[in-house]
């Protein structure tokens, strides 16, 4: 499973660009879980499944 590694910048500053390689026509699932800088967890963020178009 591919994950965002959290360590580019301050913490609680930046963001960062997710990359992932998908096939056209694939259909992703989308999922994630926010972890603050006092180390508490967000709930579970989800979004409806998408599938991989041609830009």
């Amino acid at each position: 499973m591919n994950v965002v590694a959290p360590v580019e910048g301050a913490a609680g500053t930046d963001t960062m660009d997710a990359v992932f390689a998908f096939a056209l026509g694939q259909k992703v699932w989308f999922q994630a879980r926010i972890f603050t800088t006092t180390g508490r967890l967000s709930e579970l963020w989800t979004v409806a499944p998408r599938v991989v178009e041609a830009d």
